[in-house]
């Protein structure tokens, strides 16, 4: 848990909000407040070192009951990612040409589809975007014979395969930004379709936000009792 605040209001809200059940039995009323004060006043001792008392535990439940009430959306997120599974793929490019040789790009692409393990595209407004492994890129920039808009070697891309029921969940995508976020850790590129989620970072930063993101999914899988993919 994040341990740079160490308020008890907040560290009280940080135990709630990582805790589906208890946003769930908080919103729908049926907690014992003074119970559960005395226990979350012991992990607070315990795990955060920060004296406190049940009561003043049960002040801060109570004056967040309101909010509380609105954390059924991150229920339902969590419910998602319990249903998720996770997997990091290394020794990635990236690299983004301007919209206007996009027919050449979707013919370099096809002649390497059949070489590279791994190749995302993504089109924007200006531009497209191409991921493919490392061995690939010369390859790749040379049958464009265009100078890239960007590129960047040796990245790392995070695979969320979610349930369809990911695209209609609102704040999945904020929810999983906004972690790694907190670890200080760098998008380069983010990429939904369908059932996948596809977060490109730097190599430096890819332990750390695929443990960040496993451990969230791990938590989600063994409060809903579902088994591990």
């Amino acid at each position: 848990m994040p341990r740079g605040n160490t308020s008890v209001s907040n560290i009280v809200r940080e135990i709630v909000e990582s805790d589906p059940c208890l946003v769930e039995a908080l919103s729908n009323g049926y907690v014992n407040y003074s119970k559960l004060s005395e226990r979350l006043a012991e992990v607070i001792r315990e795990e955060y070192g920060v004296s406190c008392t049940p009561s003043s535990i049960k002040m801060s439940l109570l004056r967040s009951r309101s909010s509380v009430a609105r954390q059924s959306l991150k229920s339902r997120i969590f419910r998602v990612l319990a249903r998720s599974s996770i997997e990091l793929k290394t020794g990635l490019a990236i690299v983004t040409y301007d919209y206007t040789v996009l027919h050449k790009v979707f013919k370099s692409v096809h002649e390497l589809a059949g070489r590279t393990r791994f190749i995302s595209i993504s089109q924007g407004i200006d531009n497209i975007t191409i991921i493919v492994n490392t061995e690939l890129l010369d390859d790749l920039v040379g049958l464009m014979d265009k100078e890239p808009v960007w590129l960047e070697r040796d990245v790392s891309a995070i695979i969320i395969v979610s349930p369809i029921e990911n695209i209609e969940t609102p704040g999945f995508i904020s929810y999983i930004t906004t972690l790694l976020a907190r670890k200080g850790i760098n998008i380069l590129q983010i990429m939904s379709a369908h059932s996948d989620t596809i977060i490109v970072i730097d190599r430096k930063d890819s332990v750390e936000a695929f443990k960040t993101l496993e451990s969230i999914i791990l938590k989600a899988k063994e409060d809903s009792k579902e088994p591990l993919k």
